[in-house]
């Protein structure tokens, strides 16, 4: 059964943020509204440079994202002063402060979400005490108002400073989803040595990395309490946590120590299916030296991050769609295959969206192929396959477009792009299979009959 999605609302935003304007800055901030529906899974996350890069050059303005395949597009990066204060300063490369505001307001119009990320290489994340939670979270917040991102992403590069790191970061993550709302979006990027390293003896190895039989992720994993302990705190928080499986060169030892590398299949799986099968770890700076046993997270909130260049032992895009089908339908993978396929997978970080301009988005492109591949119906489907419409699209919807498709073409040719690939037996002669150039005749019947639930619901 194919389930159609609202695409009303969407529709109904973009011919908004046409007169979009600079929200008040004032005392009285305006209230930010934060994107109607989160990122669908799988998700493709991106960062954009905030900054000169050596490799890709100066920035572009935020707003020529919005012709990309990112679905989240984390601005990187805000910068973490003493005493939890957060700051942002705009690249003057990515124009104007009020050509910014709008640039947001533009991708969140087309659906995309949009993220402050706060940390990276420069930053480090030390809140000491109660006092300093108050104030991370009031910048942040004063941060989303002036702006408007959708929430934040926390970048962890050099671990967690000062006694408490974990539980005060836990604790101002949670505060401010308490003071924005449920649909503040949260993710965690950190440095896979920071996440995990170490290995268990050998006698716990039970057949990975030569043996037939399938690993059980359940051997201890030292030096990596702190980043295990802040998203077992933000479980409930969490949208998503993408682990940077580059820029170490040092490799990842698995629990029945295979040692994998960067760039391969098998460290993306490997380290993915840490999370998603749970693992036990080790502090060593608690009193007692009894393992802990890190609980499986849920599929939709463990994603995996790659580097697109840049200097970083980066996998081609090929690399990348096998550890995502073997992730979620078990083909393509190496030497390690899960036990079970996860077909609510998280999605892919990548470094960054710089980068994939820089190279032409052929990344980008050639993911979302496989992303739309994993989630949309397949063309040769029973032709007797019913149609339901969801319950929140109603008549009137098709009814609205017809009586603005004349003056408000070009917005609604805007939305169509998103209900891409479209199997032709759904357009009945109305338009080709893919919705650019679709007849304004057709328009009404297609968008009320037939919409892409993994890039708009």
């Amino acid at each position: 059964m194919l389930l159609v999605p609202s695409t009303l609302k969407l529709l109904a935003s973009l011919l908004a943020v046409a007169g979009a304007t600079r929200p008040s800055l004032g005392p009285e901030k305006a209230a930010v509204e934060l994107s109607a529906t989160p990122a669908t899974q799988p998700t493709l996350v991106g960062y954009w440079h905030n900054f000169h890069s050596s490799v890709t050059g100066a920035t572009f303005p935020l707003g020529q994202v919005i012709t990309t395949e990112w679905d989240v597009v984390n601005v990187a990066f805000a910068t973490h002063y003493a005493h939890g204060m957060v700051g942002f300063v705009l690249d003057p490369a990515a124009g104007s402060i009020d050509g910014f505001i709008n640039d947001i307001a533009t991708l969140k119009a087309a659906g995309k979400t949009v993220v402050l990320s706060v940390g990276g290489p420069n930053g480090t994340m030390a809140l000491a005490s109660k006092e300093e939670v108050g104030t991370f979270v009031s910048s942040i917040a004063d941060l989303v108002a002036t702006y408007g991102f959708d929430g934040i992403d926390l970048s962890i590069e050099k671990g967690l400073a000062g006694s408490g790191a974990v539980s005060n970061l836990v604790a101002a993550v949670k505060q401010l989803k308490r003071k924005l709302g449920a649909s503040f979006y949260v993710s965690l990027a950190p440095y896979y040595p920071l996440v995990q390293s170490g290995g268990g003896p050998a006698s716990v190895r039970n057949g990975r990395g030569g043996g037939s039989a399938k690993a059980k992720m359940t051997a201890v994993v030292s030096s990596s309490a702190q980043c295990l302990t802040l998203l077992d705190g933000l479980r409930d928080e969490l949208d998503l946590v993408h682990v940077r499986y580059f820029g170490s060169n040092s490799g990842l030892v698995l629990p029945d120590d295979q040692v994998v590398t960067e760039g391969t299949v098998d460290i993306l799986v490997g380290g993915s299916l840490m999370l998603l099968e749970g693992c036990r770890y080790t502090n060593p700076s608690a009193k007692s030296k009894a393992a802990t046993q890190f609980q499986p997270l849920p599929p939709h909130q463990v994603g995996f991050g790659v580097s697109l260049g840049g200097g970083f032992n980066h996998p081609d895009s090929t690399t990348v769609q096998r550890a995502l089908t073997c992730l979620v339908q078990g083909s393509g993978c190496g030497t390690i295959t899960p036990k079970t396929t996860y077909a609510d997978f998280g999605g892919i970080m990548g470094w960054s969206v710089n980068l994939d301009k820089f190279g032409g988005y052929s990344f980008s492109k050639a993911v979302r192929t496989t992303l739309d591949d994993l989630t949309t119906p397949s063309n040769d489907a029973d032709e007797n396959d019913e149609v339901t419409e969801d319950p929140k699209f109603d008549d009137s919807a098709a009814d609205w477009i017809e009586a603005n498709s004349a003056a408000q073409s070009g917005a609604i040719r805007a939305a169509l792009p998103f209900l891409k690939p479209i199997p032709s037996k759904y357009t009945e002669g109305h338009g080709p299979g893919n919705a650019d150039g679709i007849s304004d005749s057709g328009k009404d019947k297609l968008v009320s009959q037939w919409g892409d639930k993994g890039r708009l619901e």
